[in-house]
């Protein structure tokens, strides 16, 4: 163990300036990578699905997409405008593609819920709000429950996360 020690503290006082052009070529590569169509798609993937950090992507999403369509639908926005706004304020590439599915959907006569529900990015909860939204004419105050809701689950996470970093701060 010693030995190891020795040799990155060595490797590091000998090739700092590699290191440094390494890991900035890294980073330039990489946001290179993810301007492309299929690096993109793979980096949301990622994200979504990275156990503290893709959850908490996933409801801020959640939390934008119920908030901003509450919002639009209330001000007298149609519903397929609506649909198309809010899809371009979502980043992600795979929750805007099932946004814009449901939106093809209502254009189509259906329910908006099909494309979300089948979706793994939107959860069960926040289908079945939409749902009986559909279902009452309520949709407008129960995509503001949803998105209130899923604020107040990004607020406790990140609390929670900033309490675990403080420590180690």
């Amino acid at each position: 163990a010693t030995k190891i020690c020795i040799w990155i503290s060595e490797f590091l006082r000998d090739y700092w300036g590699l290191i440094i052009i390494s890991i900035i070529m890294f980073f330039i590569l990489f946001k290179k990578y993810i301007q492309t169509k299929s690096g993109e798609k793979k980096w949301h993937k990622l994200l979504l699905n990275l156990p503290i950090i893709g959850n908490l992507t996933m409801m801020i999403n959640v939390s934008r997409f119920a908030s901003t369509l509450a919002t639009l639908l209330n001000s007298g926005v149609p519903i397929l405008a609506s649909m198309k706004i809010v899809s371009k304020l979502v980043p992600n590439v795979h929750m805007k593609k099932s946004i814009e599915d449901s939106r093809i959907s209502l254009s189509e006569g259906a329910s908006m819920v099909g494309p979300l529900s089948k979706s793994p990015y939107f959860p069960t909860m926040m289908t079945h709000m939409i749902k009986l939204g559909e279902k009452s004419g309520e949709l407008e105050p129960m995509l503001q429950i949803v998105a209130e809701s899923y604020e107040d689950q990004v607020e406790v996470k990140l609390s929670g996360l900033t309490s675990i970093l403080e420590p180690i701060m």
